[in-house]
């Protein structure tokens, strides 16, 4: 059985590229469930990086310029890398702002991957950028997220259906975006998806096969990436740590600009008593932080199931 997982990095600037070589086995997620931790025995092998995840899903602010991208592209290309943007929703005037930073992600020759959030984006690089591989991220993807919901013993499978289920799940919308050309989609593990094996058949299940103890966290149809050791479960166009920059009004609204005070300070704090998870904010976007359970299960079955990882670690603090 494949236990090796396709593995993709999350980098802000080229200025992190040398945490790639190897990546470091004091990561968070690695130290508690890889070499030395519960899951040594049965998990796989330390990872290395095969892909590099640049630009962000949730603020315009914190895309790369062309000539990082050229950076993030040159290393790529040297060390046999992939190479993936993330992008956020865009407005029409944030678009044509950013021409320069898919011209330059387009001049990449070994192919690169564009994952979008908005449809109006997905569009515009499907007509404009043929050459660029289209994936549909997680923001795009609904399902019960937040870290608060209490875990339910003994759940019923309608509660285990309802409680795992998410857009991207659904046949329908896989099938729309297979019909505009999308290769992969991405999102995250659900809080009450990830949780180890239950002895009574109760564990987590596939809402579509309806098969109890499954654990497929592979969406069926298209290729699939999970992002971790974070989930997301809100964001918004008005960032809070950005507004301390400004007076008045202005405080409400989205910023034209933005010094990016999200690179240096992040808030964390756990959910409360007794709960599996710890909250992130990083800039306008909450995390959940993944319980070592939901690592364990993922780190085992991603290499079987044929799942891309991407690691956040890097890129949120």
């Amino acid at each position: 059985m494949k236990t090796e997982f396709a593995l993709g990095v999350h980098l802000r600037d080229p200025g992190q590229l040398a945490l790639l070589d190897p990546v470091p086995e004091q990561w968070p997620p690695w130290s508690e469930t890889g070499p030395g931790g519960d899951a040594d025995r049965n998990g796989p092998g330390r990872p290395r990086a095969e892909r590099i995840y640049i630009g962000d899903e949730f603020c315009p602010h914190r895309l790369p310029n062309p000539d990082a991208v050229k950076d993030f592209a040159g290393f790529a290309r040297t060390s046999g890398l992939g190479l993936t943007l993330l992008t956020p929703s865009l407005t029409d005037p944030e678009l044509d702002k950013q021409r320069p930073m898919f011209d330059s992600l387009a001049r990449f020759a070994g192919g690169a991957e564009v994952v979008v959030n908005d449809l109006g984006v997905l569009l515009d690089v499907r007509a404009c950028y043929p050459s660029l591989t289209l994936v549909v991220g997680r923001l795009l993807n609904r399902g019960f997220k937040d870290p608060r919901i209490p875990d339910p013993e003994p759940a019923s499978r309608q509660e285990q259906d309802l409680l795992t289920d998410c857009t991207f799940r659904q046949p329908g919308p896989r099938d729309l975006l297979k019909s505009l050309g999308v290769q992969r989609l991405e999102r995250d593990l659900l809080p009450l998806e990830g949780r180890e094996h239950r002895g009574d058949g109760q564990g987590i299940r596939d809402p579509e096969r309806g098969r109890a103890g499954a654990a497929l966290f592979a969406l069926p149809g298209l290729l699939t990436s999970i992002y971790f050791p974070f989930g997301y479960f809100t964001t918004g166009r008005v960032c809070w740590l950005s507004s301390f920059e400004r007076a008045g009004p202005e405080k409400h609204r989205p910023a034209a600009e933005c010094s990016r005070p999200c690179q240096r300070t992040s808030f964390a704090t756990p959910v409360g008593p007794g709960s599996r998870f710890e909250i992130v904010q990083n800039g306008n976007t909450f995390f959940y932080r993944y319980a070592p359970e939901h690592l364990r299960s993922l780190l085992r079955t991603a290499g079987p199931e044929g799942v891309r990882l991407v690691y956040q670690g890097f890129a949120i603090s």
